[in-house]
């Protein structure tokens, strides 16, 4: 409305006005339009009771069908539960970073990939974004690095201007886990 409201006050006179101002309506809507179908697909996904990988993966599909978004999904030597926590801790993570990405990020491309590391697992979730020079923390980032603390985990995000931003998370597996056993 406050968009329209601007049009208006531009007068027909103004036209170069005029149509920015459209530029930035229509985009907003565009945008408005790519959020709500995100958030829809999302809801649909978060009843269902998958766990770990599966989980992650469901995620992504959702995400790919509801956004612009081309996600690679590389799952590797991670095992495919991480125990009942830790399966929720690294969904929050992957949900953030994709979440993240297409908000922030304006990203078309996402990379993810879970795998072994040492003791633990790693995730690293990367895209093609607008990067940053200094990285701003939400509140989704910060209780994803409270959550990791909590467990023994730690969380690294790296940003360059214009060439994208890398989520890089590992948490220790305890012994079921490490052993590849939900």
């Amino acid at each position: 409305m406050m968009m329209e409201a601007a049009l208006d006050l531009a007068g027909p006179r103004d036209n170069q006005l005029r149509q920015h101002l459209e530029r930035i309506r229509d985009q907003t809507k565009e945008g408005l339009l790519e959020v709500r179908r995100t958030l829809q697909a999302i809801r649909r996904f978060e009843s269902t009771p998958e766990t770990g990988l599966t989980a992650i993966f469901r995620l992504v599909q959702s995400f790919d069908r509801a956004t612009h978004l081309r996600i690679r999904l590389h799952l590797g030597d991670a095992p495919m539960s991480f125990g009942a926590e830790k399966d929720r801790i690294a969904f929050r993570v992957v949900q953030e970073g994709i979440s993240n990405a297409l908000r922030h990020g304006r990203a078309t491309e996402i990379g993810i990939q879970c795998s072994r590391q040492g003791a633990g697992v790693a995730i690293a979730i990367v895209d093609n974004g607008t990067g940053f020079d200094v990285p701003a923390e939400g509140f989704g980032l910060v209780g994803i690095r409270e959550r990791l603390t909590q467990v023994g985990g730690t969380v690294e995000i790296h940003g360059e201007p214009g060439l994208g931003t890398r989520l890089s998370v590992w948490m220790p597996l305890d012994e079921a886990g490490a052993k590849g056993e939900p």
